[in-house]
């Protein structure tokens, strides 16, 4: 018994390594939305203000927004001030790893295979690592499993009913810290059934938790407009919508990601599994609140791809009793034996494995090291050091930087926030429909443009052509350039000629 544990110990601080090192590259502030919630965050500690409107832009200040994440980016932002971005992304890393750990802990049978455990595992940590993790999405994250694995330890006899009572405080925070946060309400209301069904003698606990829940989800700035205006944004289903706030399937169309590719498969295995347990293995202990969480985790999974750490949560409830049954089955505990053998889970391996190295998930390693990316602020450094003004033009890979860094009194253009600004804004004066020379000059005069400050790095050729076209028409001249990166243009007018004097840079057109 005692070498058993030892191995378990082995298997969990491997795996806790694998993760940390999985999340250990280096954050944007850029890319997603970091730089939005650092400068909300400052906005509220400084000010006292929760932005319920698009205040950041000069385009569409007035356009209201879902605040759900505004705690959140008071968090974030005190910690950055008190330790940096490197401690704040360390931090955030190892409360990922150590809710992994918690709920491998929770789930894993001691009978199944050492190796097979170890597999399980390594397997689900992707999912775990797949996404911009400082960023309000982490309470989601860490609350779903931390609600699944009480209420699952409440309902298996670990836990006793006081630990269901500290669920309605997290509520207060998750509320306010992100979207989803009636995921966690899902899960109680799951529980109850469960205990309904199965468990009557523990009903009554989990019934008033889960009231308590919905109750405390109305302590939001905007009281119960908090919880439906959370519900209209989760369930959008706008074409405008970001990368991240779309469907994993939308996404990886758009981006053809391997990673995506993984959590898809990942997520339909996951299914068969659900179904496989359901109809076949009548073990599995407490089965409605497994599987009905199992499919509740593996909706959201799929409905918004930022939420693909919940199909790793899943595919961990489901794998272990699926394993422990066929290794069960045989008459000897051979692991030769187990691997030979096409029943689920080896069958769900040969799937898994080439798609998880092909992906690169067994060299997590990218961009090594804590906090931000080298050199991450230093087009808006230069922007602030020599004075440029706007109104600037630039594009959303830039302006979570931007509304971080820039000075208080350069406001944006455009936001990557999900819909911070109108339709038609962005179907009448972003890309692609300014690409066209007449809708630009409509822009153009509209706002008079006195900068341009762009992020070349993975953006489209018509956007790049576009930009060579703009320094080709005479009107602009180029004072920032990092090659195949970013860029800064001015307008060539009185205002910028000392600027334009002193830093120009005159394109190679050999």
């Amino acid at each position: 018994m005692e070498k058993q544990q030892s191995y378990r110990s082995w298997i969990l601080l491997g795996l806790g390594l694998y993760l940390l090192i999985a999340l250990s590259n280096h954050i944007s502030v850029a890319e997603g939305q970091l730089g939005y919630f650092l400068r909300e965050g400052a906005i509220f500690w400084q000010q006292g203000d929760v932005l319920l409107s698009n205040s950041l832009s000069y385009t569409t200040p007035e356009h209201p927004i879902q605040n759900n994440h505004w705690l959140a980016a008071a968090i974030f932002y005190s910690i950055h001030q008190a330790i940096g971005f490197a401690g704040l992304h360390l931090l955030v890393a190892l409360l990922y790893v150590i809710l992994f750990v918690f709920l491998f802990q929770t789930l894993s049978v001691t009978t199944v295979y050492y190796l097979v455990s170890l597999l399980i595992g390594g397997l689900a940590i992707p999912l775990f690592a797949t996404h911009n993790i400082v960023d309000p999405v982490l309470f989601s994250h860490l609350f779903s499993m931390l609600y699944f694995t009480i209420v699952y330890q409440y309902l298996s006899g670990q836990k006793n009913s006081s630990w269901l009572y500290s669920l309605p405080f997290l509520q207060i925070i998750w509320v306010n810290s992100h979207t989803y946060f009636f995921i966690g309400s899902i899960v109680l209301f799951l529980g109850f059934i469960q205990t309904f069904i199965y468990q009557k003698e523990k009903s009554s606990p989990l019934l008033i938790v889960t009231l308590l829940s919905l109750l405390t989800s109305l302590v939001h700035p905007q009281f119960i407009n908090g919880m439906i205006g959370a519900f209209r944004v989760a369930f959008s289903s706008s074409e405008i919508l970001p990368i991240w706030e779309r469907t994993t399937l939308d996404a990886y169309w758009l981006s053809h990601s391997y990673i995506l590719l993984y959590a898809l498969i990942l997520g339909t295995l996951v299914l068969l599994g659900g179904i496989l347990l359901g109809s076949k293995i009548k073990t599995i202990p407490l089965p409605f609140f497994s599987l009905s969480s199992v499919a509740l985790f593996l909706f959201f999974a799929f409905w918004n791809n930022q939420l693909i750490l919940l199909a790793g949560i899943a595919w961990l409830i489901v794998s272990f009793p699926i394993a422990n049954y066929y290794q069960q089955k045989q008459v000897e505990k051979n692991i030769k034996d187990f691997f030979l053998q096409y029943n689920p889970p080896v069958l769900s391996l040969y799937l898994l494995i080439p798609t998880f190295l092909v992906a690169g998930f067994y060299q997590p390693i990218h961009n090594f090291g804590y906090g931000l990316r080298e050199n991450e602020t230093e087009a808006v450094d230069f922007i602030n050091q020599v004075g440029v003004q706007g109104p600037f033009f630039h594009n959303t890979a830039i302006s979570g930087l931007m509304a971080y860094r820039l000075k208080e009194t350069q406001p944006l253009y455009v936001s990557s926030q999900a819909l911070a600004h109108p339709t038609s804004f962005l179907t009448q004066q972003y890309f692609p429909q300014i690409l066209d020379p007449v809708s630009w000059k409509s822009i153009h005069d509209k706002y008079q443009f006195n900068a341009i400050l762009f992020r070349l790095h993975n953006e489209s050729i018509p956007q790049l052509e576009f930009m060579g076209n703009l320094l080709g028409n005479g009107q602009w001249a180029m004072i920032y350039y990092k090659k195949d990166y970013e860029v800064i243009l001015v307008k060539r007018n009185e205002k910028n000629q000392a600027l334009i004097r002193q830093y120009e840079i005159i394109p190679n057109t050999e």
